[in-house]
C-alpha cells in the first residue's frame, strides 16, 4: 500500500465515518459570556459618569444647572445598575441530530444537571432542511418552519449538510 493511498483512505474514513457516527449540537447563543462582560464594563463606566458629573466644578452655583446635573447622575446611576445585575439566562436549549437513532431532539439542560426534552422529532417525520449562510431552517412536513437554527461558521454549516445528506430532503 502506498502513502498516498493510505492518504486518501485516511482522508475518506475521517469525512464520511465520523460524520455518522458522532451527534451533531448547535448553540443558540455564542459569546454570551463576553456581551455580559461588556454590559458590565460599560455599566461600572456609566456609573463612575454619574459621579463625576458632581466633581466638575463650574464656578457658580446654577439652581437649573443642579437640577440638570441631579438629573443626569441619576439616570447614568440606574442604567449602570441596570447593566450591571445583568445575568446569564441560563443554559440555552442544545439541538441534537442523532444518526444512530434517526432523530431531531431539543434539549434544555436544567438545574442540577437534568435535562428536559422540549422536542423529540423522527428524521422521517420532518418535510426537509433550508440551509442558508447563517442559519438552518428545519421544515414541518406541509413546509411551514418547525425550527430555526443559527449558525456561527459555515464549517458547521457544511458538516451538517454532509451528516443529513440522504436522510433528510435538503432544499435550496
Amino acid at each position: 500500500m502506498s502513502m498516498t493511498d493510505f492518504e486518501s483512505r485516511w482522508k475518506d474514513f475521517g469525512r464520511n465515518a465520523a460524520l455518522h457516527r458522532y451527534r451533531f449540537a448547535v448553540e443558540f447563543q455564542p459569546n454570551i459570556v463576553l456581551r455580559l462582560m461588556m454590559c458590565r464594563a460599560v455599566g461600572v463606566m456609566l456609573g463612575l459618569a454619574g459621579a463625576a458629573i458632581w466633581v466638575i466644578d463650574l464656578g457658580h452655583a446654577d439652581p437649573e444647572l443642579s437640577t440638570i446635573k441631579a438629573g443626569l447622575s441619576l439616570a447614568s446611576v440606574c442604567f449602570a445598575v441596570v447593566l450591571l445585575t445583568l445575568e446569564d439566562p441560563g443554559k440555552a436549549p442544545e439541538v441534537r441530530l442523532d444518526p444512530k437513532r434517526r432523530e431531531l431532539r431539543v434539549i434544555k439542560p436544567g438545574a442540577g444537571g437534568q435535562s428536559r426534552i422540549l422536542l423529540q422529532r423522527s428524521f422521517d417525520s420532518i418535510g426537509g432542511v433550508r440551509l442558508r449562510e447563517d442559519h438552518v431552517d428545519v421544515l414541518e412536513a406541509d413546509g411551514s418552519i418547525l425550527l430555526t437554527l443559527p449558525l456561527s461558521r459555515s464549517k458547521a454549516r457544511m458538516m451538517l449538510q454532509q451528516q443529513l445528506r440522504g436522510v433528510v430532503p435538503i432544499h435550496a
